[in-house]
C-alpha cells in the first residue's frame, strides 16, 4: 500500500491512491470528518457503527470540528499517498492529512479511572511528541524519561497548561515515518469553536470525550477525513457511508 523508503526520502514521490478493501470491510466504526474543501478549516464529524446486516448507523448528531489552518493535504495511510495535483501533507505546512487512517491509541492528562475499549496511556510533564526528522523518534510520542537517548530537538510536551491535550486520539498518519511527511496527528480538544489547528482535527470537549469512551478496538475503527467533493467521488469506491 506504501511507497519504497527510499522513494519518500528523497521526496521523489509517485502519488498513487488506494482501496483498502479488507480494513474497510473490517470496519465497524468510523469517524467521517467532511469539510467543504482542501483550503476549508472546519467541517463536521459524524461517529458511526456498522450493523450486523452491514449498514452504516449514526450513532448521534454530526458535531463541527476544526481542521489544520491551511486546510487538508492527502496524508499517508491505508488510501495510499492521495492524488497527483492535489494538496498532499508536509512537516509543518498547516495541514491536516486527508484519507483513511487506523487509530492507535488513547491519551489523556488524568489517570484512567473507567475501563476504555481501546488502548489508553496518561500524559505526564515528560511525555513528548517528536517533530524532528532526524530523530529516531520521528512521528511518535514518547516519554523522555524512558528512552535510552534523548536524540530530538525538536518536539511538543503533551502537558501543556491549557489543557489542549485533556484527551487525545492518536491517528497512524504516516505511520512508517517517512521524514517530512507530516508527524504527529491527532484528535484533541480545540482552543475554541472556529480555531483551526497546525495540522491536527479539533472538536468541543464533550465530543472528544464521548469518541474517546465509544472507541472499540475489536470493532477496527478508521478516519476518514476528505474534502466534500473527493468524498462524493469516492464514497461508492470506498463504500462510505
Amino acid at each position: 500500500m506504501l511507497l519504497p523508503v527510499g522513494c519518500l526520502a528523497h521526496q521523489a514521490v509517485f502519488y498513487h491512491l488506494a482501496t483498502p478493501t479488507k480494513e474497510l470491510s473490517e470496519c465497524k466504526q468510523m469517524i467521517l470528518v467532511v469539510v467543504p474543501s482542501w483550503k476549508s478549516t472546519h467541517g463536521n464529524i459524524r461517529l458511526l457503527e456498522r450493523s450486523s446486516d452491514g449498514k452504516w448507523i449514526r450513532i448521534r448528531s454530526s458535531f463541527p470540528c476544526v481542521v489544520g489552518k491551511n486546510g487538508l493535504g492527502w496524508g499517508i495511510g491505508l488510501h495510499g499517498t492521495g492524488l497527483v495535483g492535489e494538496p498532499h501533507k508536509k512537516e509543518g505546512d498547516g495541514r491536516a492529512p486527508a484519507g483513511i487512517f487506523r487509530l492507535n491509541s488513547c491519551m489523556g492528562i488524568a489517570p484512567l479511572k473507567t475501563a476504555l475499549r481501546f488502548p489508553y496511556r496518561q500524559i505526564t510533564a515528560t511525555t513528548e511528541a517528536v517533530y524532528d526528522i532526524k530523530s529516531r523518534y520521528y512521528n511518535r510520542v514518547v516519554d523522555r524519561s524512558t528512552v535510552d537517548r534523548v536524540d530530538w530537538a525538536s518536539a511538543e510536551q503533551m502537558l501543556r497548561p491549557d489543557g489542549l491535550y485533556r484527551w487525545v486520539v492518536v491517528v497512524e498518519h504516516n505511520w512508517n515515518s517517512y521524514p517530512g511527511f507530516g508527524s504527529c496527528i491527532f484528535l484533541h480538544l480545540w482552543l475554541g469553536e472556529g480555531i483551526p489547528t497546525i495540522g491536527c482535527t479539533a472538536m468541543s470537549l464533550e465530543n472528544v470525550q464521548f469518541i474517546v469512551r465509544w472507541l472499540d478496538a475489536n470493532k477496527h475503527p478508521l478516519l476518514v477525513q476528505l474534502p466534500d467533493t473527493v468524498y462524493r467521488n469516492r464514497r461508492q469506491t470506498w463504500s462510505l457511508p
